[in-house]
């Protein structure tokens, strides 16, 4: 999670790759989020989604298996 990323890793100054500026609109995100029971759970989303697009330098929607898989073998070797 991002919370806990390398301050190397995450860019807060590089706004090309905001996941949530970029890549999805806000009434998108406000209505996956409408089903969590908590703002906890919503923020967690959020921070591991936005890890995940700094990671691969995408939007969400550009992604492919390939970067999953990239993005599994960077998380097990942390």
């Amino acid at each position: 999670m991002s919370q806990n990323a390398e301050s190397k890793f995450v860019n807060t100054k590089n706004k090309k790759f905001d996941f949530f500026k970029s890549c999805i609109k806000k009434e998108v995100w406000e209505l996956f989020c409408k089903k969590f029971k908590s703002d906890v759970t919503a923020a967690s989303y959020k921070s591991d989604l936005s890890e995940f697009c700094r990671f691969t330098e995408k939007c969400f929607q550009e992604t492919d298996f390939s970067d999953v898989q990239k993005y599994y073998i960077y998380m097990k070797k942390r």
